[in-house]
């Protein structure tokens, strides 16, 4: 049983040398994408397997949210976001990241009373609350300070009343998609800038079921550490 593990094991590290993908970036080994032997400072920019991402986000909607086939629009979207991530592989092209996000506070304004009618002069507030712990990023050249991140989350939105109209839904499948790019600052500490599709409804739950998609500017504060 102790051979077939060690096999395994090394099969698994050959083969992710020969792809440039590796679970894990050893000390010593002929992976070429292993990181050189110079200081950790010199270096903490670089994504590795099994390293953590604590991170703080914002976004804010470029755009009203068009319901369903409706004549009209509702208002704007303001997310705030916490986010939890680890790297699973990394190699010389890409890294791979587990992402799950926490959103303490989301904020849709000048929601109609009315699907149909659309009663302008009779809006509201929706204040919102929700968790995503089904994400993946792609981040791309892992060695560089400047990194090209692309990835998605899915999961569950809570809000205080009705979205978008009364007779929907309070809690809503949330899902989002984007692209962004992500700087290293400081020794472990990352800053990204990225637009993303946000997508809310309550996936045919509810009659009516009309969804709400908007653009959504978002910016980040990360730190990446070695778990």
């Amino acid at each position: 049983m102790f051979l077939l593990r060690v096999a395994a094991i090394l099969f698994a590290l050959y083969s992710a040398c020969g792809t440039g993908l590796a679970v894990a970036q050893p000390a010593d080994g002929d992976c070429s994408a292993a990181q050189p032997e110079d200081s950790a400072a010199e270096h903490s920019h670089w994504l590795e397997a099994g390293m953590r991402e604590d991170g703080l986000w914002f976004g804010l909607s470029l755009n009203s949210a068009k319901v369903g086939g409706a004549p009209g629009q509702i208002g704007k979207l303001f997310i705030l976001g916490v986010r939890y991530g680890k790297i699973v592989a990394s190699g010389r092209v890409a890294a791979v990241e587990y992402v799950a996000d926490l959103i303490p506070l989301a904020i849709v304004t000048d929601i109609p009373t009315d699907l149909y009618e659309w009663g302008w002069a009779d809006t509201t507030v929706a204040y919102a609350l929700g968790l995503s712990p089904l994400g993946l990023q792609l981040c791309f050249l892992p060695s560089g300070r400047t990194k090209l991140v692309a990835g998605a989350t899915a999961g569950l939105i809570l809000f205080s009343r009705d979205v978008p109209v009364e007779g929907s839904r309070r809690i809503n499948f949330r899902f989002e998609a984007g692209v962004g790019l992500r700087r290293a600052v400081a020794p472990g500490w990352s800053v990204s800038l990225g637009l993303a599709f946000h997508h809310v409804s309550s996936g045919s739950r509810e009659a009516p079921n009309p969804g709400l998609d908007w653009w959504v500017l978002r910016v980040a504060l990360s730190r990446l550490r070695r778990s």
